[in-house]
């Protein structure tokens, strides 16, 4: 009898992200489908409830942003179900951090799109051009996946921020602004956690402790979705008064 394959050992961050290659004891065979199953299972449950609000959308500016949500969650999935391994750990390989970085500015050009519309004008485009020249730097020069994360955060409350800053917001969207703006710390703050104390919580207690930040991305991109349409309604609610 074949003694069970043992799972595949952690790689470096932020490749392991915390979470054991292939399930933990009892579900080793599971690698030969997904190499991070738990955190990919979330990433699939917010692709599902992304289809849905998009569903919801009516204009095509606001059907581009959720749509490029979607996207980035469907890629952020497949990243963790199938890590492209060159060589024997696979730790040089940066090509889910590439792909990544780029849909983040589909959702860059979607959210300056979806801004447009909602207050008829654009976003402050020279500070975001500086924030994007921050983040050109950061990943250009790769001081590290935890900062290029941090930095494509940044640009997205940037762009946010300075598109809704003359709107003149439902009382809803006020309410949810702020917890998505804290979300955002909050996923700052749990990347950190993972980078500098992910080893010490493994050898305490195996646990795929990722699945904090992926639940988290779950919430930030339903909400983010939701308050996107939320503003649609009401901009065509002022369109009917008019």
């Amino acid at each position: 009898m074949e003694s069970p394959k043992p799972p595949k050992p952690p790689k470096t961050f932020p490749f392991n992200t915390c979470e054991v290659r292939g399930g933990f004891a009892g579900f080793a065979d599971f690698a030969d489908f997904a190499d991070q199953p738990y955190s990919a299972s979330i990433d699939i449950l917010s692709c599902i409830i992304l289809l849905y609000l998009l569903s919801l959308a009516k204009h095509l500016e606001i059907q581009f942003f959720i749509l490029s949500l979607f996207i980035f969650q469907a890629y952020h999935a497949y990243s963790h179900l199938f890590w492209s391994d060159h060589g024997d750990d696979g730790e040089h390989s940066l090509e889910h951090v590439y792909i990544i970085h780029a849909a983040s500015y589909l959702i860059v050009i979607a959210l300056i799109t979806a801004l447009s519309f909602i207050s008829g004008k654009p976003p402050y485009i020279p500070l975001i051009f500086a924030a994007i020249l921050l983040d050109f730097y950061i990943f250009l020069n790769y001081i590290g996946t935890v900062y290029n994360a941090i930095s494509g955060i940044n640009i997205w409350v940037v762009v946010l921020l300075t598109g809704l800053w003359h709107v003149k917001l439902p009382t809803v969207v006020k309410r949810l602004l702020p917890i998505l703006l804290l979300l955002f710390l909050v996923i700052i703050g749990l990347f950190f956690n993972e980078k500098y104390n992910c080893e010490a919580m493994m050898n305490a207690y195996p646990f795929p402790y990722h699945i904090a930040i992926e639940i988290c991305g779950l919430v930030i991109s339903s909400l983010f979705a939701y308050i996107f349409l939320l503003l649609e309604k009401e901009k065509d609610k002022d369109k009917d008064k008019n």
